[in-house]
């Protein structure tokens, strides 16, 4: 299976459409990360999205990543708490 293909063919109709400037779409396959960056940074940029970064969340975002860090923690997941969240990027 050729992922980026695949990836390509989900993601590069959303930044060729202009639903998206840019856009960074992270996947763990077979215990493995693959990142793949498309489009610009900011609209009539130049510079392409990297894999570090950082985006303004939208409201469905908000919904989203709630709705993700509620369930990692009622699941009592190690892979990150809200407390571990909070110390390390809220007090900044």
């Amino acid at each position: 299976m050729d992922l980026s293909k695949q990836v390509a063919e989900v993601a590069l109709p959303f930044v060729e459409g202009k639903k998206a400037v840019g856009l960074v779409v992270g996947v763990v396959y077979e215990g493995h990360s693959h990142t793949y960056c498309y489009g610009t940074f900011e609209k009539d940029g130049t510079e392409a999205p990297q894999e570090k970064t950082l985006f303004e969340i939208g409201s469905i975002t908000k919904v989203f990543t709630t709705t993700l860090l509620a369930d990692m923690h009622l699941r009592r997941s190690t892979a990150i708490t809200i407390e571990h969240w909070h110390e390390k990027y809220a007090q900044r």
